[in-house]
């Protein structure tokens, strides 16, 4: 049984910052072409939600753009109450020995693709926030690759302590003095469907299909596979069934999947590859664990 979810509101003083007219629609509300049909999902999370008004995608424009009027509210919400603990922070004399860490498991959909929430391998989904405070490093902003892996050695970096050679995260403390560093070459993400078509159950059930996918400076590549449902399974090529390639220097929105497009076989080739090697990675990690 699966509770549907309820709603999330945010308080009417923070909805009032906003008017419905100054929020644009997604520029791209359609699947990227060539994209196979389970790469996208149905946006479940948001039609279990009770008493709404539209029960199925696409939404109308209208109650599209309330919704992002909704995502806005609670995202200023949420920053008033971390300005709140950083306040608490400077009053009680701690903000000079105290790391902050503000990050979220995931991006958002609002409509891009025709997906709501964050059930997909898309940039939009996969783009999540990450914010480090740290006393003596001055504020900056990056565009280095990380993963959520990294936070706990970052930390453990900042505060002096031995990284656990366990672990498969980087530290990112030279990328925060310094922007233009970079620790890794691509990041990973993975999401699962229960079938080929919809993701119902996707939690409940072993997945029949996952979808890995490395993102790098340029370039999103993502394999789909039947029966791997655990990166640290040993690899077999002959349970993939589909692959997507997303250049975004040409193709910013995801657009076109150019997998199979002759001019891209290099680039293909070249992250499948790395992509065969993250997974010869995951499964040596395994064995050392074991040991």
């Amino acid at each position: 049984f699966h509770k549907p979810h309820l709603p999330f509101v945010a308080p009417k003083k923070y909805w009032d910052q906003f008017k419905p007219e100054q929020f644009s629609l997604p520029e791209f509300r359609t699947a990227p072409e060539g994209s196979p049909a389970y790469a996208l999902g149905e946006s479940g999370e948001i039609l279990q939600y009770q008493k709404l008004p539209v029960d199925k995608l696409p939404f109308p424009d209208d109650f599209a753009r309330h919704l992002i009027h909704g995502y806005y509210a609670a995202t200023s919400y949420t920053d008033a109450q971390v300005g709140k603990v950083v306040a608490a922070l400077d009053e009680l004399g701690l903000a000079e020995n105290t790391f902050i860490v503000l990050w979220g498991d995931h991006g958002w959909h609002l409509g891009d693709h025709n997906i709501w929430c964050k059930h997909s391998n898309f940039e939009q989904a996969t783009h999540a926030p990450l914010i480090i405070s740290s006393p003596g490093i001055a504020a900056n902003k990056t565009n280095s690759l990380s993963e959520h892996v990294d936070v706990f050695p970052t930390l453990c970096d900042l505060a002096g302590l031995a990284i656990p050679s366990q672990l498969q995260g980087k530290s990112l403390k030279s990328v925060m003095k310094n922007p233009a560093m970079s620790v890794k070459e691509f990041s990973v993400s993975q999401y699962p469907r229960a079938g080929a078509n919809e993701q119902d159950s996707r939690i409940e059930t072993t997945p029949a299909i996952m979808g890995y996918s490395i993102r790098n400076s340029q370039y999103r590549y993502t394999i789909w596979m039947k029966n791997a449902f655990r990166s640290t399974l040993p690899f077999n090529a002959a349970s993939i069934i589909g692959e997507e390639l997303y250049d975004y220097n040409a193709d910013p929105l995801e657009k076109y999947n150019v997998a199979k497009d002759k001019k891209y076989a290099p680039v293909t080739k070249k992250l499948y590859a790395e992509m065969l090697a993250y997974f010869k990675s995951q499964e040596s990690k395994l064995a050392i664990t074991k040991k």
